[in-house]
């Protein structure tokens, strides 16, 4: 019921309803595979096979001077011999744009229903327990064209999240809401330069927490051909939280933290390889914000039109952020993910791919876990329907 309302109140916005194109595109997988340490568990490493099963639908909405772009998911996953781990995940995000003459107004929505088993391997870790995250995020964003060369734009961003059993995981609600405002200008053909200034709050009642956070950037986009790309941006923010120390009363403290996002992209006829480097600071179930130092690459290669190759390769370390100085979030992790995708007619793939992962927990006694596991998946897509309005 909710999502049939929202799509009304998108669709009843003036501009959106035109004569146009919906336009469907399901697909639907099975992936199985083996993990030597399911739990990815420093202590007692258990292996286990699983099944999953996936259906998905690309949709939308294309006007004259207005689109609606969606996914909705369904999977579910059973383990062999953990069924503990078993979780059915469910999500739906939509965009929404329209457009006139000089400016662009969009709305993004989203919301996920998984298990911190996915949601929390990047951030927290805890990944011991599978336990249901639900997430909703809200998304208004502006765009205007001062001139031929300079576009202001505008964007505000909130996210809600909660955890089912916060006892067994140790993770809890948080809210995150975000401001910015920015400025870019095409100082060349091939460069643009972009000024913003982003505000922040972090709220994790259940454990007394907030964090304020104001900061600024500045950054470039270069092409120095067609084919190779050159993106920075960087940043400081100042912080000021409020939290409970380790004899439960409420402190306060407050920094500056230098920001980076930098990614290189180099294409050829049939490759594409990217390398990034970021600092950044991101909400957490740990009840703070965590600083991630993170470097990732990737190579893409066609061989054939049906035969493509992939690396992908990340390697970060969590600490605690925005102001609070709490080693139980400092973390090192990295994976490697080499795999192949085979187009066996023009509907049907099939993909397989080993992965490889492992983690050292410096807080806790330098305790470390290591997983190997191996996915084949095979994907069917039905030809995209459109339908006019």
């Amino acid at each position: 019921m909710l999502y049939r309302l929202l799509a009304i109140a998108l669709l009843n916005i003036p501009g959106v309803v035109q004569a146009g194109q919906w336009y469907f595109e399901p697909d639907a997988s099975v992936r199985m595979g083996y993990d030597d340490n399911a739990r990815f568990s420093s202590t007692n490493p258990e292996g286990s096979s699983s099944l999953t099963g996936t259906a998905q639908s690309d949709f939308g909405y294309r006007g004259d001077h207005s689109e609606l772009t969606g996914v909705a998911s369904w999977s579910s996953r059973r383990f062999d011999n953990l069924p503990d781990l078993d979780t059915d995940d469910q999500s739906l995000s939509l965009d929404l744009k329209t457009e006139s003459e000089l400016s662009q107004f969009g709305l993004q929505v989203m919301f996920d229903r998984d298990s911190t088993l996915t949601s929390e391997l990047e951030s927290t870790g805890l990944v011991q327990v599978s336990s249901r995250r639900e997430r909703s995020h809200m998304k208004p964003y502006w765009q205007h064209d001062i001139n031929e060369r300079t576009q202001l734009n505008f964007a505000y961003d909130h996210t809600d999240v909660s955890y089912d059993d916060a006892t067994a995981t140790g993770l809890v609600d948080y809210i995150h809401s975000t401001g910015n405002l920015g400025l870019t200008y095409q100082l060349l053909e091939n460069t643009q330069l972009s000024f913003s200034v982003f505000g922040g709050n972090f709220e994790a009642d259940a454990v007394n927490t907030e964090v304020d956070t104001l900061a600024f950037h500045a950054g470039a986009i270069h092409r120095f051909s067609e084919t190779f790309t050159a993106n920075l941006r960087v940043g400081v923010a100042a912080n000021e939280a409020s939290f409970k120390d380790s004899l439960d009363q409420m402190a306060s403290n407050s920094n500056t933290a230098t920001l980076l996002d930098a990614v290189l992209t180099k294409e050829w006829e049939a490759s594409r390889f990217e390398l990034s480097a970021s600092i950044t600071e991101t909400p957490s179930g740990h009840g703070r914000l965590l600083r991630r130092k993170a470097l990732g690459m990737t190579l893409q290669t066609d061989y054939s039109e049906r035969l493509s190759i992939a690396l992908n390769a990340k390697i970060f370390r969590n600490e605690s952020g925005g102001g609070m100085n709490v080693a139980a979030s400092d973390r090192n992790y990295f994976s490697v993910t080499p795999r192949f995708a085979y187009e066996l007619s023009e509907w049907t793939s099939l993909t397989g791919e080993y992965r490889y992962r492992s983690q050292e927990s410096t807080s806790n006694n330098n305790s470390s876990a290591e997983s190997n596991a191996f996915f084949v998946s095979l994907r069917y897509r039905w030809p995209m329907s459109v339908s006019g309005w």
